[in-house]
């Protein structure tokens, strides 16, 4: 704990860094192991502490930024579900990957979700991860108290929307003369906007046309059009040999970003395809990929 301490009021009462550079600093104590406060603080430790209060507010705006991006994250990676429950998947340890094809199910075979699902699935996720935020921050100590969180999602043209509200009272501690005392300050974010360039339209209508494609003919998929539907939007698409469900063909399809390295790409949507028979389905390269 000496050792954070240290550094946090190093970062602290330096006054020509910048404010990112104190935040980052705050993060890092934050969500260290060793942060705690004891009941046998010193006034300068209760010092250190009282100016990590003063970048705490400005430190859960930042997050917005972090946590409505992991949200997209997540639920790409889920295939535009927050919940298994809400879909026909593959689970794993931790996740789950949805078929958005099911050649077993007959007539409904085919489950893709609505722009209206995957809006409301990134509204959940983004909600969950501002409440495990500000439950770490009052692990770590800080006495804040704070309203359910309502943040509106939109699906745009190669981005997404979000506005959070979000009202957050975060008392703080001073000393002053040798007496204690709080003050309560408001850290509201009040139709708090952000936004990320995100495909996710253009990724869930290539997955249609995979899917549709798929349902004609499980063997077949005409590549020149995938391809040019892809280069169109500027995006890669994988499909994949997925052989881990027993007694089923599998295929893995995932809608990434478009680069000439595939290490580290990010995946804008990803889901399953399961059909009936083993079709040997090979691993398919589009062209100029």
């Amino acid at each position: 704990m000496c050792c954070i301490l240290k550094m946090a009021a190093k970062i602290l009462e330096n006054e020509k860094i910048s404010r990112r550079t104190a935040l980052a600093g705050l993060a890092g104590v934050l969500f260290g192991n060793s942060f705690v406060f004891g009941q046998e603080e010193s006034d300068k430790t209760r010092q250190k502490q009282d100016n990590l209060e003063d970048y705490v507010g400005e430190s859960i705006k930042d997050y917005a930024s972090i946590a409505t991006l992991d949200s997209l994250k997540t639920i790409g990676y889920q295939g535009g579900y927050f919940d298994s429950k809400e879909a026909n998947c593959w689970r794993l340890e931790t996740t789950f990957i949805p078929f958005y094809f099911d050649e077993n199910l007959g007539e409904n075979r085919i489950v893709i979700p609505s722009e209206e699902i995957i809006e409301r699935a990134l509204t959940n996720q983004v909600n969950k991860n501002f409440v495990d935020y500000l439950e770490n921050l009052k692990e770590k100590g800080f006495n804040l108290s704070y309203s359910k969180p309502v943040s509106e999602v939109t699906l745009g043209e190669k981005k997404v929307d979000f506005t959070i509200n979000l009202p957050i009272v975060l008392r703080k501690q001073r000393t002053v003369n040798g007496k204690e005392s709080y003050i309560d300050e408001r850290v509201d974010l009040k139709n708090h906007k952000v936004s990320h360039d995100f495909p996710l339209l253009d990724s869930l209508e290539i997955a249609r046309y995979v899917v549709e494609s798929r349902d004609k003919n499980p063997e077949v998929i005409c590549i020149s059009e995938l391809t040019d539907l892809v280069r169109e939007k500027d995006l890669h698409v994988g499909l994949y040999g997925y052989d881990k469900i027993k007694d089923f063909e599998g295929e893995l399809i995932q809608i990434t970003e478009s680069k000439k390295e595939m290490e580290n790409v990010k995946i804008y949507l990803q889901f399953l395809n399961k059909f009936k028979r083993k079709k040997n389905l090979a691993p398919t390269k589009l062209p100029g990929y």
